[in-house]
């Protein structure tokens, strides 16, 4: 079976923020910003997902990648 890698961590370490500066930028709570900077993935609305790409200024593609072989692990 597949698996989502979550690449929030590592967006944040190469634009050396914290997962407070995500909370306030995307517009999410404090435990979800931490849970996405832990590199889970919490239920997000589409709008906070389009946030979150304008903020690391990347795709979708480049925040929640898929591994066909369920290689999500980081």
């Amino acid at each position: 079976m597949g698996a989502i890698r979550v690449m929030v961590p590592q967006l944040l370490a190469e634009k050396k923020v914290k997962a407070k500066d995500l909370e306030k930028a995307i517009g999410v709570s404090k435990p979800t910003a931490l849970r996405l900077a832990k590199g889970e993935m919490p239920w997000l609305r589409p709008d906070q997902l389009v946030r979150l790409c304008e903020y690391f200024e990347v795709d979708l593609s480049e925040i929640l990648i898929y591994r066909p072989d369920g290689d999500g692990d980081r």
